[in-house]
């Protein structure tokens, strides 16, 4: 299965996946102890992906129009996405994008986007 981010399926799987959560956990210090610890719940759902588009067929150009400005254009809204691993696909909010490239041989542009999971979105 492709990887697909709104209306952009990647050309090739992302090459790296980072996921993180965290706890959202409150202290109450003891004085000679250890802290009382709580649990209040649990942040956003931290999904960042990093790759490669590109190869001996593209060019910078093609590359930039066809992947990096509509991928570009969801930062601050939200995306439906679509991997391999059903417990990643769903609804994020786009926290950020960057590409990277150079003219040198072969035409390759590397990404990094950072996703978010909430349990709803609010967007101004």
């Amino acid at each position: 299965m492709s990887w697909m981010i709104g209306t952009v399926t990647l050309p090739k799987s992302a090459s790296s996946v980072h996921i993180a959560t965290d706890a959202i956990i409150d202290a109450l210090d003891q004085s000679g102890r250890n802290p009382i610890l709580s649990s209040t719940g649990l942040n956003a759902d931290d999904f960042t992906m990093t790759g490669i588009i590109g190869g001996e067929t593209h060019t910078i150009s093609s590359i930039l129009s066809t992947y990096a400005v509509p991928l570009w254009a969801y930062r601050g809204g939200t995306v439906v996405v679509a991997t391999p691993y059903a417990f990643l696909n769903g609804t994020y909010m786009v926290e950020h994008v960057d590409f990277s490239f150079s003219n040198e041989e072969p035409k390759e542009v590397g990404f990094t986007i950072k996703f978010k999971k909430g349990s709803g979105y609010f967007i101004v």
